[in-house]
């Protein structure tokens, strides 16, 4: 692997870093459950094709859960890297988090063993398993476990604990839910754009005829928002607008967050590069904001088209998000290590 590789590896496996850099919500964390017999996703993410250069278009709140009463405001949009070579992506909705590492490290374990690029059908089939695999083992952790079982055990001896006993544990067995949902968009090796959902029980469906895709909490709004009219495909400022503003109705549910990020995934210049990206500023999004607030949009205002155009074109990318915010994670440590040498002086003093 070089340099090079190696750089974009790290960038795009950052997950990890992700789900560390969090802050409290500004108004509290704690969120009352659901009315709705539904999965309280605590968040939404969209993505949509573009026939401008046959891109992606992805906007998405930062809200993370953490089980059924907490949730935190991330600094970042949750789209992460499947494949070393970075062609292609996934973003997530979960409650709770906890359970999108395990997925995805066993999706990029399994796709380490081909040489990219890859093909859809050997995406798709890595995260399927990943996504089951995952559930077969919160079955043997959460349900199993207290009888010394797994479920391969369980299936062929499960009968010797009684009938009903049995079939007790067959219905929770069934009734468990990993409460994941990915969208896997990318690249396959002729080039072309793909996008899917995988969510539970481990199923995969495919989106590229519609051409968008759609997770998490307001989904509903979000679909009806983006099908109320013709999606502007061949332009990607305007399909950018069309996207925000599906984020900006799917926070009518409560769990969305209002905090949003949105930007263009671009074609790969070849079969064997990565994607390049470019996400919009947040004095940007608050435009297409108002301007959807005021009923100026269906066309959006030609300046803001202009204003979107050229923030695409510019170079706000991941990458340079991630120095930032590393930046600032190196700055905290330096402080604290200050902070710490003063409080020894202090109590050596005293």
């Amino acid at each position: 692997m070089t340099k090079e590789e190696a750089q974009r590896t790290n960038q795009d496996y950052s997950l990890d870093t992700v789900i560390s850099c969090q802050a409290p919500l500004e108004h509290g964390s704690e969120c009352k459950e659901p009315e709705l017999p539904e999965i309280d996703w605590m968040t939404i993410c969209i993505v949509a094709r573009s026939a401008e250069n046959d891109s992606f278009v992805a906007a998405g709140d930062r809200l993370f859960s953490y089980g059924k009463h907490y949730s935190y405001e991330s600094v970042s949009l949750k789209r992460v890297g499947l494949t070393w070579d970075g062609r292609w992506h996934t973003m997530f909705a979960a409650s709770p988090v906890a359970n999108v590492l395990p997925v995805v490290r066993q999706a990029r374990r399994d796709l380490k063993h081909y040489r990219p690029p890859h093909r859809r059908e050997l995406v798709e089939r890595a995260c399927v398993t990943a996504y089951q695999a995952q559930r077969e083992q919160l079955v043997n952790d959460t349900i199993l476990s207290k009888y010394g079982l797994d479920l391969a055990t369980y299936r062929r001896e499960g009968i010797n604990l009684g009938v009903q006993e049995c079939a007790r544990l067959n219905v929770a067995i069934e009734n468990l839910v990993v409460g994941l949902q990915l969208i896997v968009f990318g690249y396959d090796d002729l080039n072309q754009a793909h996008i899917f959902i995988v969510s539970d029980p481990g199923k995969s469906m495919c989106c590229d005829q519609d051409g968008i895709a759609v997770i998490g909490s307001g989904g509903g709004h979000a679909r009806a928002s983006l099908l109320s009219n013709e999606l502007p495909v061949i332009s990607q400022a305007e399909m950018l607008c069309r996207v925000c503003e599906a984020k900006f109705e799917a926070e009518q549910n409560r769990y969305v967050g209002r905090d949003s990020a949105a930007g263009v995934i671009k074609r790969p210049t070849n079969r064997v590069s990565a994607i390049s990206e470019a996400f919009i500023s947040i004095p940007a999004m608050e435009a297409i904001r108002a301007a959807h607030a005021a009923q100026k949009h269906r066309p959006y205002p030609q300046k803001l088209i202009e204003l979107i155009s050229d923030e695409i074109d510019s170079d706000i990318t991941s990458e340079r998000m991630h120095e930032v915010i590393m930046r600032a994670v190196n700055q905290i440590k330096r402080e604290n290590a200050q902070r710490r040498k003063r409080n020894k002086q202090k109590k050596k003093r005293s």
